[in-house]
């Protein structure tokens, strides 16, 4: 099914066949977290942000694989409309103060809102062997791009802003820093990608989420170890928590 997508033994990075393994190793991180930390809102929460990117790599392979590719295309662009969100929510649990986020997520939930009913936000999908092009109306270019970046830059800001603020050496800090590493292990290539092929533009959010299995493992072997170090594995969320 996918011999078009293959140059005699070269395996490209984000060909059908890295696109599903993507998927396993994220799911089965999310598994691993679940497993591991489901008594915690924190591990509940970082599994979920797992699963939602294991779904993107799915939905790629789907399309991919020629199945309906405005399905699948709303299908992973609504999986990574709320990564941002939650990975400002992880930032802001780590930091200690989550009151900001039910605005936050109401702002993602909007955007899902829009992408579902709106006709002409994606029309479709095509896999070009190395990355999947998304195809839709301006919107998806101008103001998703405002909506994802936006989110993920200020989590970076935020990040790095609270642990330079904490003092001394602690797990709570650390969290901190390996959420900066994990945002920028991703965004970086994506950039260096960008810059040597202009024309991968059309590409960029296929090419960022094939990179962000680095932030996954990152979170899973790193960021989620040194949270529950630093609280002591308190099993339940307050109140608030629960009504986010």
């Amino acid at each position: 099914m996918f011999k078009m997508f293959k140059k005699k033994n070269t395996l490209y990075c984000f060909t059908p066949e890295v696109m599903i393994a993507t998927f396993v190793v994220e799911i089965s991180l999310a598994a691993y977290v679940f497993i591991r930390r489901r008594t915690t809102f924190f591990g509940r929460l970082s599994a979920v942000l797992l699963v939602l990117l294991g779904i993107f790599q799915f939905a790629e392979y789907q399309i991919c694989g020629g199945l309906d590719s405005v399905l699948w295309a709303k299908i992973g662009i609504i999986a990574i409309s709320l990564l941002p969100i939650i990975g400002l929510h992880l930032i802001l649990k780590i930091w200690g103060s989550t009151r900001v986020m039910k605005w936050l997520y109401a702002a993602g939930g909007a955007m899902i809102l829009y992408i579902i009913f709106s006709p002409v936000v994606i029309t479709g999908a095509t896999c070009g062997g190395n990355y999947v092009i998304f195809k839709g109306g301006s919107a998806l270019y101008s103001l998703f791009s405002v909506y994802y970046f936006s989110f993920l830059f200020f989590g970076i800001w935020l990040a790095f802003r609270q642990a330079t603020r904490l003092k001394g050496n602690n797990a709570k800090k650390d969290a901190l820093y390996w959420m900066v590493i994990g945002y920028l292990s991703f965004i970086m290539p994506m950039a260096i990608v960008l810059a040597l092929y202009e024309y991968t533009l059309v590409g960029v959010t296929s090419i960022m989420c094939g990179f962000a299995v680095i932030f996954a493992l990152i979170l899973a072997i790193r960021v989620i170890p040194l949270y529950h170090r630093e609280t002591k594995d308190i099993p339940e969320p307050s109140r608030d928590e629960e009504k986010l």
